[in-house]
């Protein structure tokens, strides 16, 4: 699957209208490290989100840390 521009931009309008999401699993979506940064951009638009699941998307602690490192 992975994310496209399109996916990318859903999700991101997605999590800023949706005010009582509080779980959000990305599991198996190709993800990868370099996607982190825009992942974390769109996250940090989202205040109410509790618990976010990225298993078997290939992100290593570089990319934990894209999105760790900025909180």
């Amino acid at each position: 699957l992975g994310l496209t521009s399109k996916s990318i931009d859903n999700l991101e309008t997605s999590l800023y209208i949706n005010n009582s999401l509080k779980e959000l699993y990305l599991d198996n979506n190709l993800i990868g490290n370099k996607a982190t940064t825009i992942l974390y951009k769109i996250l940090n638009k989202n205040k109410i989100l509790d618990l976010i699941s990225l298993l078997g998307n290939n992100i290593n602690n570089d990319g934990i840390d894209n999105i760790t490192d900025n909180y």
